[in-house]
């Protein structure tokens, strides 16, 4: 998207969120996150008055563009706020602390990032999620309805298995869970006999981005995706425009 959302009606937003006590910095919750895999923003040097967990977007880093504006709009707008960005994708992490992305994101594996992230956390937070992390937030907000205060969707990517059955098949609607797991099955053998064919580089990356998509459905077909997406009580505002082609 060109523009995610009004800054204005952003950090208003955040501030009805947020009414959590003010708490002193440096707990041992927020020291482990400042470990490499789970990078760490405070925007001011004023201790905290509440937590914010950011889930970022499918195949992106918890370094986006995106985090560094709202970092920087909440340290304009004076507020004291931590930010807890886990990488929701699998990582490597060498001796220099390089940070590198080391598989597919899928749902089951930021889900699972996420909640570590939530119960390592002091006090209730506010989960702000970025295309397939929105997805994830409006999720984790039923899950944890005590611990989670507010919901902010950028952009979610809602239907995103819904999109990419109509995409492969022409049909409407999701069948049910047996059928979706044959056919993604077996379009991954096609890819897999494609590539074996490839003699192009570039033919190669695609192929592999393909499957890389592909597991990423096969694993989203393991869940409900409407319960997953439906049924939110928790406060929540959503963004969307019209350029995430996931939805």
């Amino acid at each position: 998207m060109k523009r995610f959302f009004n800054p204005g009606v952003f950090i208003t937003t955040l501030a009805l969120l947020f009414s959590a006590p003010a708490r002193a910095a440096g707990t041992v919750a927020e020291k482990a996150f400042r470990a490499p895999v789970t990078p760490f923003w405070q925007t001011s040097r004023k201790p905290p008055t509440a937590t914010l967990v950011f889930l970022h977007g499918l195949g992106d880093s918890p370094d986006t563009p995106i985090i560094q504006r709202l970092v920087g709009a909440l340290g304009r707008e004076g507020a004291s706020v931590e930010i807890i960005a886990p990488w929701l994708r699998p990582v490597t992490v060498d001796a220099g602390g390089i940070v590198s992305p080391a598989g597919v994101q899928t749902m089951s594996y930021q889900l699972n990032e996420a909640r570590r992230a939530i119960r390592a956390t002091n006090g209730q937070v506010v989960l702000v999620g970025h295309s397939f992390g929105g997805k994830a937030a409006l999720a984790l907000a039923k899950e944890f309805p005590g611990k989670v205060k507010g919901v902010v969707a950028l952009a979610p990517s809602v239907k995103m298995l819904y999109s990419y059955w109509k995409g492969l098949t022409g049909e409407r609607g999701l069948p049910d869970a047996a059928r979706i797991g044959r056919v993604l099955g077996e379009q991954r053998t096609a890819l897999q006999q494609q590539l074996a064919k490839a003699d192009k580089p570039q033919l190669v990356r695609q192929i592999k981005s393909e499957l890389g998509y592909l597991d990423v459905m096969r694993d989203l077909a393991r869940y409900d995706e409407p319960g997953l997406e439906r049924g939110v009580t928790t406060p929540t505002l959503v963004l969307h425009g019209t350029e995430d082609a996931a939805v």
